[in-house]
């Protein structure tokens, strides 16, 4: 919109990010598509590996490999509660910076 409003609801971002987030669902309702795709690799990366070391337990990679998706794991958590907190505050932006709007 020419006001700097976004045509995107936070309400609708706020319910996408709590319920879907890890999986960057209220970053593609945005338009942030990019970010949205990042979300989505750092949510598969920990269980492709939870599965792999599953699989292969014996190996020595197993341990940093671990700590590497749980690292990944935290990140994605910690990057999922500033988004809300973004959303909840309305400083959360649409793919061309216009802020959501509140309904």
């Amino acid at each position: 919109m020419a006001d700097g409003t976004s045509d995107k609801s936070n309400v609708v971002a706020l319910v996408l990010c709590v319920i879907l987030g890890f999986i960057g669902a209220h970053r593609y309702y945005v338009g942030k598509i990019g970010t949205g795709v990042v979300q989505l690799l750092c949510c598969v990366f920990p269980v492709l590996v939870a599965f792999q070391l599953k699989a292969d337990a014996s190996g020595s990679v197993a341990v940093p490999l671990a700590l590497l998706a749980l690292a990944t794991l935290g990140a994605l958590i910690v990057w999922n509660l500033v988004d809300g907190v973004l959303i909840l505050m309305q400083r959360f932006t649409d793919k061309e910076g216009n802020t959501l709007k509140f309904n």
